[in-house]
């Protein structure tokens, strides 16, 4: 029997640093690291019971913990890289999760960092969205899709699918 409210896991994955922007996760927006907006609206959010930041960073991990995340340990260096997937460091830290607390999950959310303008509200939306309906996942998109992403979509009657047939599952 399906409960009322469901158990929910909210990760952050926040590395130290990008390719494109060094430090990007505490740059300072309007006066706060730009990872601590994604963190408060999480902290915000009614429906997630545990927020989590998985960083490399122990400045990022001291963030974390000064806006309300827990931030339990510092991210492997073989989940730190570049090429890491976030389906891997999703699946480090709900292991994680389980082990140390022993807690079991019925929706994972993924908030990055690098979209700080999601309110408490959005989130709580979109996990009423997933509990309330037989699809597996949910996703917020804004378009245009920028070309650079090699996992270009298009939506489609509000579904989410890729663009090219070729495009890897589980990535």
């Amino acid at each position: 029997m399906k409960r009322n409210k469901p158990q929910v896991l909210a990760i952050i994955p926040a590395k130290n640093n990008s390719k494109r922007l060094k430090g990007k996760n505490f740059k300072i927006i309007h006066g706060h690291p730009m990872v601590s907006w994604t963190i408060s609206a999480a902290i915000k959010a009614k429906l997630i019971d545990h927020v989590v930041v998985s960083s490399d960073s122990v400045k990022i991990i001291r963030i974390a913990k000064k806006y309300g995340a827990l931030a339990p340990f510092v991210r492997p260096k073989n989940l730190s890289n570049d090429k890491t997937t976030n389906y891997k460091v999703v699946l480090h830290t709900l292991k994680f999760m389980e082990k140390k607390y022993g807690m079991n999950y019925d929706i994972l959310i993924l908030l990055q960092p690098t979209s700080p303008v999601r309110s408490s509200d959005d989130i709580d939306n979109a996990i009423k969205k997933l509990w309330n309906s037989n699809l597996d996942t949910v996703v917020s998109v804004k378009g245009p899709i920028k070309t650079r992403d090699p996992n270009i979509k298009k939506i489609s009657n509000n579904y989410l699918k890729p663009w090219c047939s070729h495009i890897k599952k589980n990535m």
